[in-house]
Order: structure tokens, then C-alpha cells, then sequence
């Protein structure tokens, strides 16, 4: 991991405490004690099931990246696939606006041989059906129960439309870049001349070539989906059934402390509204955004402490994928640290 990650880690656990702090602040009755009281009456059942939900959006995340690059001619294992989303979930949450997952994801795919055109090709698509995905649920949820955004407060429905809007953007942009793919290549040449004028990198005409051997790589990945609509289909069915999967982790915590049966559209098109607000500041892992939005769109709909239902769904939703996704890319980089090593002797 390199400082500038290092940095932004730093600035995550702090957020997260902050976070912590203030949402237990605002309970008067909280504890340490009582939210473990709270959680060991949870029914153990929903909460497992919360927790293999949680593992089910990881695979589906790397499910996806696997069908595209088996396509494009690079089949991996489903092991290997799970190791390329965990890295990218994990380096999404303590980047701002998820900025460090793809790359990391990308390191691993290049580094286990499959080519950096496939590469870009495979995270592009992916991360344009996954934000696709998250509009078309939210707005099917929000044509099923338009209530529930009615109920937000003022604030909430800003922090709402605002992230409609940049996915929105997100969408446009990531369309122009997987189906207009001279775009890409004059952006790139574009940062490769202002890095070279800033004097960060020299021999300028070499990158140029290689960009443009590249560039046409990647034109020939462009080629192989345009002419197959069903790829880019199921690469977005994965990716709604990611999402469902996600809310419903929500869901199961809300069954397991307790929540009425009655309101599990409510809850599902809560979370759903949820996500798409929390997209709306860039800020790593939407600390403190997304636990705001939680508290407000759930109080309808919880007669509990919402505090402690808060910090035990996002708790398994958020902080336990994230200490996963972190171990199992440790362990990656701890065997290939090893493999490394056996090599050299």
C-alpha cells in the first residue's frame, strides 16, 4: 500500500470514529454493554443470513469481472475472481468516490496475465452496469413505494437526487468510454502530454507508442462487445441481483432485531434510496453520509433504538465486508510475497 492510500486509511478510521461518536451521541440511553445486549438477542438465524448475504455480494462483484474477462479469451478461477473484488471493494472504501478500486483490481487481473486492454475493458463494463444497476432499483423501488421518499426529510431527498445525478453523469461517462473508445485514447494522450510538460515523465514519444498499441487492444475488446448485447445483459443482471443482495442485508438485520414482516418493501426501498444518497459526497466508504440517511429513513419504520439497528446492519453491511475484503487481500499479497521469494532462491 502507498502513502497517499496509507493517508487516505488514516483519514477513514478517523471518519468512522467520528461517525461512531456522534450517532451514539445522539442516543442517551447507549452503551457499550447495551448494544452487545442488544446484539445477542438478535435471532441468530437473520443474522447469519445477513452475514452469508454479505459474502454473496462479494462473489457476485467478482462473478461479473469473471464472465467478461471469460469472454474476451481469459478464463480465471472463481477464487482468483473473489481476490479481484475483494481488492476492489476493499480500496473502494477507504478512497474517496471509491477511487482505488479499480486500479487495485486491476493490478491483480494484469499481474495474473490477463492483458491491460481485457483488463479496462472488463472493470469499465462492470462498473457501468453496476451503476446502472443501482438507478434502475432505485427508481423501480421508488415506482412501487413513493412514499418512502416522501418521507425523508428535506436534507435527504437533496442527498438523494444529488447522487441520481452524478450516477447519472457516471453512466454517461463510462457509455462514451466503453462505446466511443477514441475518447479514452485522446484523454490519455492528453494527461501523457500535461505529465510530460510537468516534467513527471520523460521519453514521452515511448508511452505514446505503447498508449496506441494499447489503444487498439482495447479497440478490438470494444469491437468483440458491441456485436454481443447479451454479454453486457447478464453483466447487468449480475449486478442488480449484487445490489438486491446488498439491500438485503439490511433486511435481515431489520427481521433479526425485531422488525415487523409487514414493512420488508419498506426497508427494501428504504436501503435502496439509501445507496443512491450516499453517493452523493465523495467521501470514503460514504462514512457518515450513508449512517445518516440510515437513521432518517428508518425511523419510521423501527420502534427500537435506532442506533444500535443502525450501527449492527451497517456493522455487518459495510465494516465486516470491508475487514474481509482487507484480510483476503492481505492473504494474497502474504502468498504472493512468499511465491516471490521460493522463486528468487
Amino acid at each position: 500500500m502507498d502513502r497517499k492510500k496509507l493517508v487516505w486509511c488514516a483519514v477513514f478510521i478517523l471518519l468512522v470514529i467520528l461517525t461512531v461518536y456522534a450517532l451514539t451521541a445522539q442516543s442517551d440511553n447507549f452503551s457499550f454493554g447495551g448494544f452487545v445486549a442488544y446484539v445477542s438477542k438478535a435471532d441468530i438465524r437473520w443474522i447469519t443470513a445477513a452475514f452469508l448475504c454479505m459474502v454473496c455480494y462479494i462473489m457476485l462483484e467478482g462473478l461479473s469481472i469473471r464472465y467478461i474477462t471469460a469472454f474476451l479469451g481469459y478464463r480465471k478461477s472463481v477464487r482468483r475472481s473473489f481476490v479481484y473484488s475483494s481488492a476492489n471493494l476493499y480500496f473502494s472504501a477507504i478512497t474517496p468516490s471509491a477511487t482505488g478500486g479499480q486500479p487495485a483490481s486491476a493490478y491483480l487481473m494484469i499481474k495474473d496475465g490477463i492483458s491491460a486492454s481485457v483488463t479496462a475493458m472488463a472493470l469499465l463494463i462492470n462498473i457501468t452496469m453496476y451503476t446502472i444497476s443501482i438507478i434502475a432499483l432505485c427508481l423501480i423501488c421508488i415506482l412501487i413505494k413513493p412514499g418512502v421518499f416522501a418521507d425523508f426529510n428535506n436534507f435527504s431527498k437533496l442527498l438523494i437526487i444529488t447522487g441520481l445525478l452524478i450516477q447519472s453523469i457516471c453512466v454517461a461517462v463510462f457509455l462514451m468510454l466503453v462505446y466511443m473508445e477514441q475518447v479514452l485514447y485522446k484523454i490519455s494522450d492528453a494527461f501523457l502530454k500535461l505529465l510530460s510538460k510537468l516534467h513527471i515523465i520523460k521519453n514521452i514519444e515511448a508511452k505514446q507508442d505503447k498508449l496506441k498499441n494499447l489503444s487498439k487492444e482495447y479497440k478490438a475488446c470494444c469491437q468483440s462487445v458491441k456485436g454481443h448485447a447479451d454479454v453486457v445483459l447478464k453483466v447487468f443482471l449480475f449486478n442488480i441481483l449484487q445490489r438486491f443482495i446488498q439491500v438485503c442485508i439490511t433486511l435481515c438485520v431489520y427481521m433479526g432485531a425485531g422488525g415487523q414482516a409487514g414493512n420488508a418493501l419498506s426497508v427494501i426501498v428504504t436501503q435502496s434510496l439509501v445507496l443512491l444518497g450516499s453517493n452523493a459526497v465523495p467521501i470514503p466508504g460514504a462514512v457518515g453520509v450513508a449512517d445518516y440517511l440510515y437513521i432518517d429513513g428508518f425511523k419510521p419504520l423501527y420502534s427500537g433504538d435506532i442506533v444500535n439497528i443502525e450501527l449492527l446492519s451497517r456493522g455487518i453491511s459495510f465494516y465486516s465486508c470491508m475487514l474481509l475484503c482487507g484480510g483476503v487481500v492481505l492473504v494474497n499479497y502474504i502468498i504472493s510475497a512468499y511465491k516471490n521469494k521460493r522463486c528468487e532462491v
